[in-house]
């Protein structure tokens, strides 16, 4: 029987909230300069250990900015079933971002 998610990392908040990182998603991580993919995930913690999630079968879309000599913004998926699954993460423009950002959206 396959499982609807691939899983590799499992994770849980200060308060005791789960969280777990599909595979894809990992995979993507992998692939990326490894400073930025270490930001990203430290923006992740912080941001888990600061929100709740808990619109369950629901999906969120929250975009981040990496710092640097050139700004790098990207975008994740979030989907919550019975608790959050990190499941992409796209590369967006500086305007996306300030989209998500006037809406309270980003990281």
């Amino acid at each position: 029987m396959d499982s609807k998610y691939k899983f590799l990392e499992v994770h849980e908040t200060y308060l005791g909230e789960v969280y777990t990182f599909e595979g894809d998603f990992l995979f993507q991580l992998m692939r990326m300069d490894l400073h930025k993919a270490v930001q990203i995930v430290i923006q992740i913690e912080i941001f888990m250990d600061k929100n709740e999630l808990t619109d369950q079968f629901s999906t969120y879309e929250y975009a981040g900015v990496l710092k640097g000599k050139e700004p790098d913004f990207f975008k994740l998926e979030i989907k919550y079933d019975t608790h959050p699954v990190f499941s992409n993460i796209q590369t967006i423009s500086s305007d996306d971002y300030l989209d998500y950002y006037n809406i309270n959206l980003t990281l």
